[in-house]
């Protein structure tokens, strides 16, 4: 997941492997000294949900619970959860329910507010909208015609990640500079035959080219 989760304000930290920090969920949960993850994982029913799970590691290739030095210790989904419902039920839905709404794209937002709500119902609110947002700044945006020349004549970019599909070359636009640069065409020239281009992109993708051979000097002189 490359969102982050947040719970009662709290980010909680992922690894490179997606596990979720328990120790920040212990402060989202209150930071109660009762509440450490070393008690909960002392707990029986804890330690046999662990052995189960370590014994699918070998489908998954991702170890359930992994401990660092320095940065706490990291669990799969399937343990926050456990760890959650250890603390209170009120939390564990909390958790579910933040959970959800980062990883659910079908799943609407709130109803405008009308009337006053209550302060637990704001901290759900707030975490929902928090966790929609992040997913929404990290989703893949596909920018095509004239959007993608508008970003680049105005310097501006949107929030999300955005692939600029200018940057997508097709085998036969490729075929297409090859030939016009070998033949001693002049950038404008090849610009004016490839107007969703501007002449930067096709100065380095003829350097490119070069680079791996496709091109030689001789022809990037004529493009000039």
């Amino acid at each position: 997941m490359n969102s982050q989760l947040i719970i009662s304000s709290t980010p909680i930290s992922q690894d490179a492997e997606g596990r979720f920090c328990l120790n920040d969920l212990h402060k989202a949960a209150g930071n109660e000294s009762k509440h450490q993850p070393a008690n909960w994982l002392r707990n029986q029913q804890t330690i046999d949900l662990i052995e189960f799970l370590k014994s699918e590691e070998s489908i998954t290739q991702i170890r359930a619970i992994q401990s660092k030095q320095g940065l706490g210790t990291y669990v799969i989904k399937e343990l926050v959860y456990a760890y959650a419902m250890w603390i209170s039920a009120k939390f564990h839905i909390q958790v579910i329910r933040a959970y959800d709404a980062l990883v659910s794209t079908s799943q609407g937002l709130y109803s405008p507010i009308t009337t006053p709500i209550t302060l637990e119902e704001f901290q759900q609110r707030h975490d929902f909208l928090s966790n929609a947002l992040a997913a929404l700044l990290k989703a893949p945006v596909i920018l095509t015609g004239q959007d993608a020349l508008a970003i680049t004549r105005n310097n501006t970019k949107p929030a999300g990640t955005y692939r600029d599909y200018r940057n997508d070359w097709t085998a036969d636009e490729i075929e297409k500079l090859i030939t016009m640069t070998a033949q001693g065409f002049a950038r404008t020239e090849i610009y004016r035959q490839m107007p969703s281009r501007t002449t930067q992109a096709i100065g380095k993708k003829i350097n490119l080219l070069i680079r791996q051979g496709k091109l030689t000097l001789e022809a990037k002189a004529g493009a000039v």
